[in-house]
């Protein structure tokens, strides 16, 4: 269901999440233009549009406190499965900062926002969340109060590199944000995931 997760080196971390649907934590509805693989499955666009705009890099800087660049945006379109409670849904992830290196990617900052189909509860997406564990990301899940919304936080470690993320879920829309470091501590994680809710 879309969190915010990412890859890296860069990408991979996220893409296997986002690619196998699993989230990306936040969510919306924002008329950007998409690849024809993208509507008809899990993939992803790189465009540039001004939703990220809503959040800037001076404000995701403030939270992280280390310089980065204004957000550039990736599309995700997942197509309803009887595994995702036959809901699709579309991910929008604003990434702040360079994915070229282990060292760029833990300095970057992915904050996203979604639309599901239909509604789905957060006890759902935990459980669609830990569906995805495996002995090789061992990825946790558990729910998060601090956002006054319903939200969880699950956090993967794969090849020895970590991720973590917050991800609210609110009907039939969610929002997070993502970092692929230990660093940012829970506080400012639930800082960058309501920065998301503004995308």
């Amino acid at each position: 269901m879309g969190v915010v997760v990412r890859l890296i080196p860069g990408r991979w971390l996220a893409t296997t999440l986002l690619a196998s649907g699993v989230l990306a934590a936040p969510s919306t509805s924002f008329a950007v233009s998409q690849s024809s693989d993208a509507r008809h499955g899990s993939a992803s666009s790189h465009v540039t549009t001004s939703i990220c705009n809503n959040v800037t890099g001076a404000q995701v800087s403030a939270v992280v406190g280390h310089p980065v660049p204004n957000g550039v945006l990736s599309v995700f379109v997942t197509k309803a499965t009887k595994a995702d409670f036959e809901t699709s849904w579309t991910t929008s992830t604003c990434t702040y900062g360079a994915q070229t290196s282990v060292a760029a990617s833990m300095k970057a900052v992915q904050l996203s926002y979604g639309t599901f189909s239909k509604p789905l509860t957060l006890s759902q997406m935990q459980r669609w969340m830990r569906s995805k564990a495996t002995s090789a990301n061992m990825l946790k899940v558990r729910t998060y109060t601090g956002l006054g919304v319903p939200a969880f936080y699950y956090s993967m470690t794969v090849s020895g590199l970590f991720g973590q993320s917050i991800t609210a879920v609110v009907g039939n829309h969610f929002f997070g944000a993502f970092v692929d470091t230990k660093k940012v501590p829970m506080s400012k994680l639930a800082a960058l995931a309501t920065l998301a809710e503004h995308l």
